[in-house]
């Protein structure tokens, strides 16, 4: 067996042994797991303003969270969501330009429950991943993707996360929840020098957590 072959084998056998510890762990074992889907809308402000008109459009999410149990009804969450976003911009000639891009969230939110009602406040991290694709309309389609910075547009955003959230138990180890969540970016998405593009995005999460 060649060498390549045995540092892979020690590579997976290492990475099992840590996977199977902390799988095992009194913290991670209190916690719950949830499987993330829902769809989003995106708030854009640009300066310096324009005539021009920004109109929010529909995205959907996709993701995975844990929530680490700190006591009865709180917990720290953490994990990753993917989404689709897209920035429609409608011009003074009547020509419109949709911008869509795809991003991956790092979301930390400390939840605290009241009854069936969940609440949640902390920050996202957010980088942008894949290409940018550009559709500008004007008596035709003209269609181009690029990198972000052929956009003008940052590669991550940052900002403040807040939740509400309708949950119901079916069991100890098993619910649902209706998650409305607003991210309140903080970053300067523009790349341009001298203008200033923020996002805020409005997002309905289902989740359905359950024990592991």
């Amino acid at each position: 067996m060649g060498t390549g072959k045995m540092k892979s084998k020690k590579l997976l056998i290492a990475i099992a042994i840590f996977m199977t510890t902390f799988l095992n762990t009194s913290l991670f074992a209190e916690g719950m797991m949830k499987v993330v889907g829902g769809v989003n809308m995106g708030f854009y402000t640009e300066e310096p303003a324009s005539s021009d008109s920004y109109f929010p459009f529909f995205g959907f999410n996709i993701g995975a969270l844990y929530g680490f149990t700190l006591g009865e009804n709180n917990e720290l969450e953490v994990g990753a969501i993917y989404g689709t976003y897209q920035k429609v911009t409608l011009y003074d000639s009547g020509d419109s330009l949709f911008i869509s891009y795809q991003s991956v969230t790092l979301p930390v939110l400390y939840r605290f429950g009241l009854g069936p009602v969940s609440l949640g406040l902390g920050g996202f991290y957010e980088f942008h991943v894949g290409q940018v694709t550009s559709t500008y309309e004007s008596y035709g389609s003209t269609v181009s993707t690029g990198s972000y910075s052929d956009a003008n547009m940052s590669e991550s955003n940052y900002g403040i996360l807040a939740a509400a959230g309708l949950k119901i138990d079916f069991s100890e180890s098993f619910y649902l929840l209706f998650d409305f969540r607003y991210k309140f970016g903080l970053a300067n998405l523009a790349t341009t020098s001298g203008n200033t593009l923020t996002l805020g995005s409005a997002e309905l999460l289902f989740m359905v957590g359950f024990k592991i």
